[in-house]
């Protein structure tokens, strides 16, 4: 066991150190996300009438959907290191397939809460002075950040389980990770869908996606949103699901007993 935690914190201090590496480029990736919506927001769409309470609905939207973005590299080099074949080396050490995608997961986690943290710094320094964030609950939203990482390091996980060959990538993202995010609340909330549709607000129940965006709302926003316990609830049972069945499909993959 000495030797698998060893093999785990090496391996997540190289990870770390990468991502130190390239911090510039993660602040810079950040903004490139956050900006062009904070200035169509902030500046455009009240042109045509769209209300302050869009406004800052919008602005924890992105907050809430910096990591869905981030994650296509991570999924990219996951399923790279699946076909090149080294994750089979990795397990030629004294560890196992578990402390690997562990490890994979902390680390992916630890890199959505730099970058949520980053738009939130960025939004936060942009809105200060209008009181957006006068309600913000900062304990509350730090643990949104760390479960809603954690959630999206697990769902990389998974996809990088279930994916077979490096150019199915796009056809996922674009028609199913996509359309769930896009439909998950990133421009609503589900007090707008409710009165809008409400058997599209109850299926949304079930989208991942749509409960991270409220979950970071309740924390920023006043309003009426998904209770958080169900939100936090729904995030942790298919955090356990992602786990199991991506550490079924590593062990298919990688000719493993299951």
């Amino acid at each position: 066991m000495q030797d698998k935690l060893r093999i785990f914190i090496v391996s997540l201090k190289i990870d770390l150190m990468h991502m130190r590496n390239s911090m510039i480029k993660m602040i810079i990736n950040a903004i490139s996300w956050a900006l062009p919506t904070i200035v169509v927001v902030t500046f455009i769409l009240p042109q045509y009438g769209v209300g302050k309470d869009f406004t800052s609905l919008q602005i924890a939207s992105v907050i809430a959907g910096v990591n869905f973005f981030s994650f296509h590299s991570h999924l990219y080099t996951l399923v790279s290191k699946i076909e090149n074949k080294q994750m089979s080396a990795d397990l030629l050490l004294p560890t196992s397939i578990d402390m690997i995608l562990l490890q994979k997961v902390t680390f992916f986690c630890i890199y959505g809460v730099v970058m949520s943290v980053i738009i939130f710094i960025l939004a936060y320094c942009i809105y200060y002075s209008s009181g957006m964030f006068a309600q913000m609950n900062i304990l509350k939203l730090l643990f949104v950040i760390f479960i809603t990482s954690m959630a999206k390091g697990l769902n990389t996980l998974l996809l990088a389980g279930c994916i077979e060959k490096m150019v199915d990538i796009e056809n996922i993202i674009m028609r199913f990770m996509f359309p769930l995010w896009f439909l998950g609340g990133f421009q609503f909330s589900w007090e707008a869908i409710l009165k809008t549709s409400k058997w599209f607000a109850y299926i949304n129940l079930l989208n991942p996606y749509f409960h991270e965006a409220e979950m970071f709302r309740s924390s920023l926003l006043e309003g009426k949103f998904v209770p958080f316990s169900l939100s936090i609830s729904v995030t942790v049972i298919y955090s356990i699901l992602f786990w199991y069945i991506a550490k079924r499909q590593f062990k298919k993959k990688l000719d493993l007993p299951h």
